[in-house]
């Protein structure tokens, strides 16, 4: 049974506090807080760290503060983090990001002009850490996911593959956006996760990111949840995972899966999270069982289990969230899949 401690008010100094509080990220700052306590508390700082999306590096300068801090770091050990780093596709921040960003003096605009015309916001995201104290931890990559077997970036960048000899006792990963970038992401990093690693998913409370818990669910024996603030929730690894079991266990495409597959990870996660009374996940749970369903042709019995959710009181106060899932449960590389 997966147990699990709802991390709610994470102590941090006050000037990590302020530094964690500076960049744009979709991410709140609990879970800013969390990066950081794994970094600094629980990884033995043996191996390497893990990031894949780290956009503009809201929980790359949490995770490298806490490596920074971590007394039991070896030298040698780097923060990798990995995104398509490209502004040739749209960018998720907030509209007047940029401008800001100069306003504060964090960037200039000849630096923002030059990234737009190479067409990559990597000289940017490495402007805005280059320099703090923790800078020579990280090493950042372009590093793709591709949305289907292979799938290969617009504009030629470098797919993501797992660096050979390095380990990581720690990962973040906020940049698993489709089923097999899922796929491809856990196939290249599984044979470098050193024992015990924990995995921090950003995504795996957000309602269209359905091939999260269902990875995890393909695998009940590998993950064990540890904790979750927010969105993210973590878990430790328990034991490796073959090349060879994830191509047997999880496959390509969602609609390579039976419906009745779908249900038997859904129905033993929301038990696990009634036993926890995690009442955020039992919404999210139901909401993800029908993106599944939207995504694998049964939008029928998605909009029964969004009907059913709107009518219930108890999530009266996610309507919102409820009705723009109701419209678009989740996306495929393609799009958003409509209901």
């Amino acid at each position: 049974m997966m147990t699990s401690q709802q991390m709610t008010d994470i102590e941090v100094a006050p000037d990590i506090e302020v530094a964690l509080k500076q960049l744009p990220t979709a991410t709140t700052l609990n879970e800013r807080k969390l990066a950081f306590h794994y970094a600094a508390n629980i990884w033995d700082g043996q191996t390497d760290v893990f990031e894949n999306g780290p956009l503009l590096g809201g929980i790359t300068r949490a995770l490298a503060i806490g490596m920074y801090v971590n007394e039991r770091r070896r030298p040698d050990t780097r923060l990798r983090t990995y995104d398509w780093f490209s502004l040739r596709v749209g960018v998720d921040l907030p509209e007047g990001t940029w401008r800001r960003l100069v306003e504060f003096g964090y960037l200039t605009n000849e630096q923002v002009n030059a990234a737009h015309a190479a067409g990559t916001f990597k000289p940017l995201f490495e402007a805005l850490h280059s320099g703090c104290d923790y800078w020579p931890l990280v090493q950042s990559e372009v590093g793709y996911l591709p949305g289907h077997r292979n799938d290969v970036p617009k504009f030629g960048e470098s797919v993501f593959y797992a660096p050979a000899g390095r380990k990581f006792g720690l990962a973040f990963v906020d940049g698993c956006k489709s089923w097999y970038g899922t796929k491809h992401w856990f196939f290249e990093i599984a044979p470098h996760l050193a024992p015990d690693t924990h995995v921090l998913f950003q995504d795996y409370g957000t309602h269209t990111c359905f091939w999260l818990p269902m990875l995890v669910g393909l695998m009940p024996d590998c993950f064990q949840l540890r904790a979750n603030v927010d969105h993210t929730y973590a878990f430790q690894i328990l034991k490796p995972v073959s090349r060879e079991e994830i191509e047997s266990i999880y496959p390509d495409e969602p609609a390579d899966l039976g419906r009745e597959i779908y249900d038997a990870v859904f129905d033993a996660h929301l038990e696990a999270a009634s036993t926890r009374n995690d009442r955020w996940q039992i919404m999210v749970l139901q909401v993800q069982r029908a993106a599944a369903y939207a995504y694998i042709g049964y939008k029928d019995k998605a909009r029964a289990i969004l009907d059913e959710l709107l009518m219930n009181p108890e999530w009266l106060q996610h309507r919102h969230f409820l009705e723009s899932a109701r419209r678009a449960p989740t996306y495929s590389p393609e799009g958003e899949i409509l209901l």
